[in-house]
């Protein structure tokens, strides 16, 4: 029998955002340096978060190609120093990423 999981919101951080294309002010970002900023600032405000304790990290993309072909869930928590026990995913749902997310992480059903 598994373990009762209980899911906890902590805190709520966005990337910015801004036009797409050449004219957007984020054009040479990479989506790694916006994520990782969201993730320092999660412990950051937050110093009583101990990243070992999480069970995942999911992010919603799109378009997932080139910079973002790779599992950017599990890339951010790398590069934000998160440590190796911290697993993570993608989840590609075009228009509806935020909310597809919303709604695999509390039912665990996710989309590999």
């Amino acid at each position: 029998m598994g373990r009762l999981v209980q899911d906890v919101v902590v805190d709520s951080v966005r990337t910015p955002f801004g036009r797409a294309g050449e004219k957007g002010i984020f054009w040479k970002t990479r989506a790694e340096d916006l994520a990782v900023a969201v993730l320092k600032a999660l412990t950051e405000r937050n110093p009583a978060l101990d990243p070992s304790h999480l069970d995942d990290c999911l992010w919603g993309v799109t378009n997932q190609v080139k910079e973002q072909g790779g599992t950017l869930g599990r890339m951010v928590s790398l590069l934000a120093d998160w440590g190796w026990t911290v697993p993570g995913c993608s989840i590609d749902r075009f228009a509806c990423r935020s909310q597809e997310k919303g709604a695999s992480g509390p039912n665990g059903a996710f989309p590999f």
